[in-house]
């Protein structure tokens, strides 16, 4: 249902008392201010809700958020793992534990200091950079923490190098597929009771 006439309806300002043209977009919804500047100023000084009277009168400290608050070194380590009230019997998978480990964090800025916060493959310094490895997180454990196994490169390199997403896995495959092919050492001791 269109209200025609309401397009040069004109109203005062609640504020102001300026007499403003309603918007056309304000057909449904009664258009109380000129302008945003006259909304934000009735904001100011506005009345306090119930709940903010009720906690006055009755001698409670109004809730204050805990921005800027920072916790102590000690308290830190005593809510780690087990004692933390969010401890959901260490569900956290292996892969997300290790990526963002403080040995990862540590590795990441050994990486960008090394190289001067500078991309490796376009020169560009600083942006989005990407501490990335060179051969993959996944297929080379041994290298996770290597800092010689990793490069600063921006996120538009990461994106076009050969080792993004699954590329890794064609790049490395037969590297990957020969070291599972390898017998396995086994240091196995013999017994005493040996039949031999």
């Amino acid at each position: 249902m269109r209200i025609s006439n309401y397009k040069n309806k004109i109203k005062n300002c609640q504020v102001c008392g300026n007499e403003f043209k309603a918007k056309k977009d304000c057909q449904t919804r009664n258009q109380l201010f000129c302008s945003l500047k006259c909304y934000w100023e009735s904001l100011k000084g506005s009345k306090p809700t119930e709940k903010q009277l009720e906690a006055l009168e009755s001698g409670r400290k109004i809730p204050r958020s805990n921005k800027g608050s920072h916790w102590s070194e000690e308290s830190k380590l005593n809510n780690r793992g087990k004692n933390n009230h969010r401890w959901r019997g260490g569900i956290t998978p292996i892969n997300f534990q290790i990526r963002n480990s403080p040995a990862m964090k540590e590795w990441k800025k050994k990486v960008f200091e090394r190289d001067n916060w500078t991309c490796r493959e376009c020169g560009v310094r600083g942006g989005k950079l990407v501490a990335d490895h060179i051969k993959p997180f996944s297929l080379f454990p041994k290298l996770r923490f290597d800092i010689n196994n990793g490069r600063t490169i921006c996120k538009e390199c990461d994106l076009k190098s050969d080792t993004y997403g699954g590329r890794a896995y064609k790049k490395y495959h037969n590297e990957f597929i020969n070291k599972k092919d390898e017998p396995k050492k086994t240091n196995k001791k013999r017994s005493k009771h040996s039949d031999s």
